[in-house]
């Protein structure tokens, strides 16, 4: 999907196993199975959906069969976690610690699912196809993966990965079998099909996706100076049309703010990794400062900042609105029996 350089953080979700565990290939029994039976019973019924439709997308049965080997090995554990949020949005996750030299990595999933699993299987299914996709980049892309830990470009673009995942999962699976929607479902996959996520991105994540994709694809093949030059120019584009009307819809305020925070949270990061990779830097990242390689670059981020941060938390407010409304969304589109 693009250039990736991306870590994990302690990411948490749950996918339970059981103690026998049966597909229709094979049977696994556990005496004693760390995994939890109803979020496993979830994972084997999804395997088997994606097994007996693998001409889609052999991505996708790629990864969730890799996925698969490492559950039954106990290497990744499905487990139920009762204090994560009833929500699409951290509702279930994947982690790893390590405990007494021992990693241990996991799938996380609230109760709310497995509740929300007798009566809308689909939206389990691609929640659950996002943290497989998490849980194998863990494995593939580990060094990045980890990097994302701190590194909140690496971190963002590894979500993207997962999205992105998602949303072929949904297009491509539950849509042709003739499964009901979500307002989320149905979000993603419109997106993913217009523009390849970046009115998903720029609506619930955030960032302007284009933008940050255009400032990596420059960079890859141009030097420092014309990279530090471009860098200086999108700056400057940004702060001289920048303009924020108070009395705009929530939307467009969001697509007012987006561009300029969008380079702020992410091209120092991006800009540092450039100089690192072209071997201009040997700085570590508390050391390393704009200023020290591009004065005039610096003044932008300077400008930019006094021009956006007293709009921060509106940008904020609006993004968790967004979130809060699909959410709402969700919940509302059937009926929990508790």
């Amino acid at each position: 999907m693009k250039k990736k350089s991306f870590l994990l953080i302690l990411f948490l979700i749950s996918i339970l196993f059981f103690n026998c565990v049966t597909t229709k290939n094979s049977e696994i029994s556990f005496e004693e199975s760390p995994h939890n039976k109803e979020f496993l019973n979830i994972f084997n019924e999804l395997y088997d959906f994606v097994s007996q439709n693998r001409n889609k997308s052999p991505d996708i049965f790629n990864r969730i069969d890799v996925i698969k080997n490492k559950i039954y090995s106990n290497e990744i554990i499905l487990k139920v976690d009762h204090s994560m949020a009833e929500s699409i949005f951290g509702g279930m996750e994947y982690g790893f610690y390590i405990n007494k030299g021992v990693t241990e990595t996991f799938i996380s999933t609230s109760p709310f699912f497995l509740t929300v699993y007798e009566n809308q299987p689909g939206i389990v299914f691609s929640i659950l196809m996002h943290e497989i996709q998490h849980s194998y980049d863990y494995y593939y892309n580990h060094d990045l993966f980890l990097i994302g830990a701190t590194n909140k470009l690496e971190k963002y673009l590894f979500e993207l990965d997962a999205h992105h995942i998602e949303a072929v999962f949904i297009r491509d699976f539950l849509m042709p079998a003739g499964d009901k929607l979500t307002e989320f479902e149905e979000f993603i996959v419109y997106s993913f099909d217009n523009d390849y996520l970046d009115f998903f991105s720029i609506t619930l994540l955030g960032i302007d996706m284009d933008l940050i994709f255009y400032m990596q694809d420059y960079a890859a093949d141009k030097s420092f100076e014309l990279i530090t030059q471009e860098f200086i120019d999108i700056g400057n584009i940004i702060i001289d049309e920048f303009q924020f009307l108070e009395n705009e819809e929530e939307f467009t305020k969001l697509l007012q703010l987006t561009p300029g925070f969008s380079f702020l949270i992410h091209s120092k990061q991006m800009y540092y990794d450039i100089s690192l990779n072209k071997s201009i830097a040997n700085d570590t990242p508390d050391e390393f400062t704009v200023l020290k390689y591009s004065p005039e670059l610096d003044d932008v981020y300077n400008r930019m900042n006094s021009i956006l941060m007293p709009y921060y938390t509106t940008y904020l407010e609006i993004l968790s609105n967004n979130i809060s409304a699909m959410d709402n969304s969700f919940k509302n589109s059937f009926i929990v029996v508790n």
